[in-house]
């Protein structure tokens, strides 16, 4: 799901452009994924869920990569 400031919901669209979707929809399609895979909206994304999913994805041979980013750190080149 791709929200704006006023939570108004999109989807890709071509090009990089995104159209507008109903967020009731939306959330119902959400609710729908995170349940197949035995999780639900309320499920807390802590330390323990991340370990868990980057394990799942190791064992699937699916490479992770890992970027850390200083919120200190100002300078864009």
């Amino acid at each position: 799901m791709y929200l704006d400031n006023d939570s108004n919901c999109y989807l890709p669209g071509r090009k990089g452009s995104f159209i507008r979707a109903d967020w009731d929809t939306e959330l119902r399609n959400l609710q729908a994924c995170l349940t197949n895979l035995g999780y639900t909206l309320i499920t807390p994304y802590d330390e323990d869920f991340i370990a868990q999913k980057q394990h799942a994805l190791r064992q699937r041979g699916i490479s992770l990569l890992m970027i850390t980013v200083d919120p200190l750190e100002t300078n864009i080149h």
